[in-house]
């Protein structure tokens, strides 16, 4: 046995020093004494398997809180999911995708497991075992990270969150009756129904070519001529013609006369009267216009301090048993930087002032038009929702449950809707897309869509 070196006497001095010390601790400085008095490592007991303790958790049960915990070292969270309808939470197969995978219903508990997009899109998994994609909007009480996450990326022109509309006290439109309205067609007016149809189209930048008129899209071919306009109101037409409406609702139209001649080549034969809210006058005039075969009453509402860039028409029937109101609401959320928000509250706010006016009014009443609505609610603002808190129904949900087809195909979703509210005897029979309908530069970006309503 060769004789202690230095560093092992060193080791004994530390083992006498350690003397009551616990058996693991002396058994290894005895291993570390005898390394160094053989000058080799000598064989010992493999050492044992290490097993890392991961706890599985908190189980996934209801609870008033926002989080209701996270998975240690695992940085998942178990959330509650808040809906904003009756239909529960929609579950998309994979992010940014509009198919829907599944639903589930508001309150549920789920399982955070992976992230998307800036955390803007969540995979989750709910007890049940369904699984999917969803927005983080669906999160009751939304990490603060992740909002300054979404406006952190404003400048790069994706979506980001908006602050709320500044208090204005109550919003007011100023409603100015049409005296004078343009009348084209036949000579007799059409008696009024019992089943009223009324169709909305955006006929994407419907003008007459004069005044210097140009189109906003680049999709269009330069400036409108006179030839150009002809063909689109007689493609237009075509589109409208199946349907032999009572009421016909445009927006991106420049003026009532257009309107006009779209109806009398839609309906043969009927006298036509036509009435257009007017805010734009050059360039690219994109205002509303209502024409009717069945009479009434038109009005612009115009909404007071200038807090919209548009308006709306109203139509009231004949007995003032329906109002009809068409929209242009366009309801971007910031989906061009901030430089959007300003217009986003504009628009809620040309909401809210519509249900205010709606709420002095009798009778029942339908707000139909383009709202550019987003189902997934990431890009635009939430004007639909001040209608469906006001208790105004969605006919696109009621007459569409699974889904209706798309009326713009650039969003692939539909975004051209209807909402309303019953009384007077007056009911909502029909919403119907007309998808087979074509969309290109000369007749319009968006398919009509048509309700039906049934009169007492």
């Amino acid at each position: 046995m060769l004789p202690p070196s230095s560093s092992a006497r060193a080791r004994l001095g530390a083992l006498v020093v350690l003397g009551p010390a616990r058996p693991g601790i002396l058994a290894l400085a005895a291993a570390l004494v005898l390394v160094g008095c053989s000058g080799e490592r000598q064989p010992g007991p493999p050492p044992p398997k290490l097993r890392s303790h991961r706890p599985s958790g908190p189980a996934l049960a209801p609870s008033t809180g926002s989080t209701v915990g996270a998975e240690p070292g695992g940085g998942r969270e178990i959330v509650v999911l808040r809906a904003f309808h009756r239909l529960g939470v929609p579950l998309h197969p994979r992010a940014r995708s509009r198919s829907l995978s599944g639903r589930l219903p508001n309150g549920a508990v789920v399982r955070i497991l992976a992230e998307r997009f800036g955390g803007r899109w969540l995979k989750v998994a709910a007890a049940s075992g369904a699984q999917g994609w969803i927005t983080r909007r669906y999160v009751a009480g939304r990490r603060r990270r992740a909002a300054r996450a979404r406006r952190g990326r404003s400048a790069r022109g994706r979506p980001v969150v908006c602050p709320p509309p500044p208090a204005r006290g109550p919003h007011v439109l100023r409603v100015e009756r049409v005296r004078r309205m343009v009348t084209a067609g036949g000579q007799r007016q059409t008696p009024l129904p019992r089943r009223l149809v009324v169709a909305s189209y955006n006929v994407w930048e419907l003008y007459d070519g004069l005044g210097g008129d140009r189109y906003y899209s680049r999709k269009h071919a330069g400036s409108p001529s006179p030839a150009d306009v002809k063909l689109r109101v007689a493609r237009l037409a075509a589109v409208l013609r199946p349907l032999r409406p009572h009421v016909i609702l445009l927006q991106e139209v420049e003026s009532a006369a257009l309107a006009c001649r779209v109806a009398t080549r839609a309906v043969l034969g009927h006298l036509w009267r036509c009435a257009a809210g007017i805010w734009k006058r050059r360039s690219t005039p994109q205002n509303l216009a209502i024409a009717t075969r069945v009479g009434g009453q038109v009005s612009v509402l115009t909404p007071r301090s200038g807090f919209a860039p548009r308006g709306a028409v109203e139509l009231i029937l004949p007995g003032g048993r329906l109002r009809i109101i068409t929209v242009h609401l366009k309801s971007s959320r910031g989906a061009r930087g901030r430089r959007d928000c300003r217009n986003a509250n504009r628009r809620r706010a040309m909401a809210e002032a519509l249900v205010a006016h709606l709420r002095k009014a009798r009778g029942a009443a339908v707000v139909m038009g383009d709202f550019n609505f987003d189902p997934l609610k990431v890009k635009h603002d939430l004007t639909d929702d001040v209608l469906l808190r006001a208790r105004l129904r969605s006919l696109r949900q009621r007459f569409y449950p699974g889904g209706a087809p798309s009326t713009y195909p650039a969003y692939r979703s539909t975004i051209d809707l209807a909402f309303f509210r019953p009384g007077a005897g007056v009911l909502a029979t029909g919403f119907r897309v007309i998808s087979g309908a074509r969309t290109d530069r000369w007749t319009s970006d968006h398919v009509p869509v048509v309700a039906t309503f049934k009169l007492p």
